[in-house]
């Protein structure tokens, strides 16, 4: 039976069903609330479009604003009326200088090959963070990627049942403690699991809706206290609440500080902004509100290229609104290796340094020893590895 804890504090050495927060604790308006998107910016649209559709094989779900574009993985069969939208990943064209900062970790993708969908992303314009490795005693295999923009992206084995494919958004936090509290008393989520590394004096929670494998969940990374730059690239996530004005009431009574946004046409409540103690921006939306925006998206979403070998063509018909003249496509698989500046042309696979392989415990919330999975790496190794601040604050 799931205890209470003080909202003063939380103990990470309790077990991950005594941080649970009561139904009784009104947190009622909140619990049907999923986790439905993510936005940041982004200089280069197309290229965005090439890696996410082209290469993770993400339906493109919004694209009707110029500017801007959306991914998601729809379910076989399209979109459904009466479904709930996927998770949604948005980018806006940015035309001034991105900084990421450290503070937002990932997106994590699941596959059923991550070697295999790591040699074919490794082949394109994408920066290798962390080859193929096994975590959790070999159960699972993991990578992490950069898309074309520096965004990571884990690629994790789907060997639990996830409904949602892109299936956790990590986030580096300054203080657990605080950010579970924030998220589960403040916004209503459950503690699903929590990890300390002792060590490594790395701590993590997984924190969300329902149940971990049902929608997309967060994971709360904290490394050692200091101040993470957040930058400006991530702009929103966005959670979807069926009942704004519930949401607002519960809102006041717990104190917190937000900004409601109304309908221009209707005057209704639509959204409302809260930031959590790391400063990361949340945005509540009203779930009608969000379902018409994307209805008509998700109606005629442009489907990835079916086989790699659709892929090449496909990428050179591609042309995101607002992002026109911006540059030519990516690259067909194998060609143009030797323009990458991190590209080492005389090295061989053998000779090349293996990448250093932290474990978050993504697989399984267990800090096992960590090895490099065998082949099916190519020339991916003569690529970049290591990407700014990795070592200490994503993994």
């Amino acid at each position: 039976k799931a205890r209470k804890v003080p909202l003063s504090g939380v103990d990470l050495n309790l077990p991950a069903s005594a941080l649970h927060q009561s139904y009784a604790d009104h947190t009622w308006p909140m619990v049907a609330n999923r986790v439905a998107g993510v936005r940041f910016k982004s200089e280069n649209l197309r290229e965005q479009w090439n890696f996410y559709s082209g290469l993770l094989g993400m339906h493109v779900i919004q694209r009707d604003k110029p500017g801007e574009i959306s991914f998601g993985y729809l379910p076989q069969g399209g979109f459904l009326a009466g479904q709930h939208a996927p998770f949604s990943l948005t980018f806006t064209k940015s035309n001034s200088e991105i900084s990421h900062g450290k503070a937002f970790g990932h997106i994590t993708v699941t596959t059923d090959n991550v070697p295999r969908l790591f040699q074919r992303v490794s082949r394109s314009n994408a920066t290798i963070v962390r080859k193929p490795a096994s975590a959790a005693e070999g159960r699972t295999q993991i990578a992490i990627v950069g898309d074309p923009s520096g965004y990571k992206v884990m690629l994790l084995d789907r060997n639990r049942d996830y409904q949602e494919p892109m299936c956790r958004v990590k986030l580096n936090v300054r203080n657990l403690e605080k950010s579970i509290t924030f998220y589960r008393d403040i916004l209503g989520m459950d503690v699903f699991r929590t990890h300390n590394s002792g060590e490594r004096r790395e701590k993590l929670a997984w924190v969300g809706y329902g149940h971990e494998t049902n929608a997309t969940a967060l994971e709360l990374a904290y490394h050692g206290g200091s101040k993470l730059p957040q930058g400006n690239g991530f702009e929103v996530m966005t959670l979807v609440t069926p009942n704004i004005d519930a949401a607002r009431q519960y809102l006041e009574k717990k104190g917190a500080n937000f900004e409601m946004e109304t309908d221009r046409g209707s005057g209704r409540p639509k959204a409302i902004t809260v930031r959590d103690p790391d400063e990361f921006m949340i945005r509540l939306v009203d779930e009608d509100f969000y379902q018409q925006g994307l209805l008509a998206g998700l109606r005629n979403a442009i489907p990835p290229p079916e086989s790699e070998s659709e892929s090449d063509a496909w990428a050179s018909s591609v042309s995101p609104p607002g992002c026109e003249g911006e540059g030519e496509p990516a690259k067909p698989s194998g060609e143009g290796e030797e323009d990458k500046k991190e590209a080492d042309t005389d090295a061989t696979p053998a000779e090349t340094p293996a990448a250093p392989v932290e474990d978050d415990g993504a697989a399984d919330g267990e800090q096992e020893q960590v090895q490099e999975a065998p082949a099916q790496e190519d020339d991916a190794g003569d690529k970049k590895e290591g990407a700014e601040g990795d070592s200490s604050h994503d993994e």
